[in-house]
């Protein structure tokens, strides 16, 4: 079960329960298409976020999209990207969804505003999609540059635009020139 809307508003304000920007630069998205192909990474598997998620996440590492889809209307599909991250080093898809699992009904105070959010707002349409990856420099390059050029509402801060355009874009582009 996840927290109502009531409870989300008493500790988000009104401004922000359910308004949030979309950012969709077509060049950005060239972008990221750009360097997606650069790296390897494997097929993503949907996950419907609730309690149970940590059931069938696998041990593999990679970068992780939550999403807010089926608010049909008219036929017309709606989908959001609220969120991106990463899941490297030991830390798994598993490992890393217990945290967010744990936040569903969770109504302690020190929970972030993006993850109180994120994790009950939207209990019956929100998903997840976990792109496996193994190397890790990878899956940290590719998180930057999702996160900066496609800026999801729920990451709190996004990284410096100079540094994923010189540094990431140009290392991907690099490692795997042949």
């Amino acid at each position: 079960m996840a927290l109502s809307p009531e409870k989300i508003l008493s500790r988000v304000g009104e401004k922000y329960l359910y308004s949030f920007d979309t950012y969709v630069a077509p060049e950005r998205i060239e972008e990221v298409r750009a360097a997606l192909t650069k790296v390897a990474i494997g097929a993503p598997v949907r996950y419907k976020f609730e309690h149970t998620i940590t059931d069938h996440l696998t041990t593999e590492k990679g970068v992780y999209f939550f999403m807010l889809e089926e608010l049909d209307v008219l036929s017309l599909p709606i989908c959001v990207l609220l969120y991106v991250g990463k899941a490297m080093k030991s830390n798994t898809f598993k490992n890393r969804f217990y945290k967010y699992r744990d936040k569903i009904d969770n109504e302690n105070d020190l929970v972030p505003q993006n993850v109180l959010m994120l994790t009950n707002l939207w209990p019956e349409h929100t998903y997840v999609y976990c792109y496996p990856m193994t190397d890790d420099k990878d899956i940290h390059r590719i998180e930057k540059v999702l996160i900066n050029r496609l800026r999801p509402a729920f990451n709190e801060a996004y990284y410096v635009d100079r540094n994923v355009t010189t540094t990431d874009l140009a290392e991907l582009t690099k490692k795997h020139k042949t």
